[in-house]
């Protein structure tokens, strides 16, 4: 998938980002640094996150994430 970001596409924040797909920050970083989420890029230290590529990662199941509190001993 081809994403071209113009001037009119909304981006988002890593923390808004987060939200959006309700999973902690830190994994929604380290995805986008190893190349999962499609068109996240960086804009200095920031990441940004183009809401197409979220609404298309969450899609995907690319951002699953299980808490801490599901897994019982």
């Amino acid at each position: 998938m081809d994403l071209q970001i113009n001037f009119r596409t909304r981006v988002l924040c890593l923390h808004a980002a987060a939200r959006r797909l309700q999973i902690p920050e830190r994994t929604l970083r380290y995805q986008a640094s190893r190349g999962r989420i499609q068109g996240a890029f960086k804009q200095g230290k920031l990441w940004k996150f183009p809401v197409t590529a979220l609404e298309s990662a969450q899609g995907k199941g690319a951002t699953q994430w299980v808490p801490y509190s599901h897994y019982s001993s």
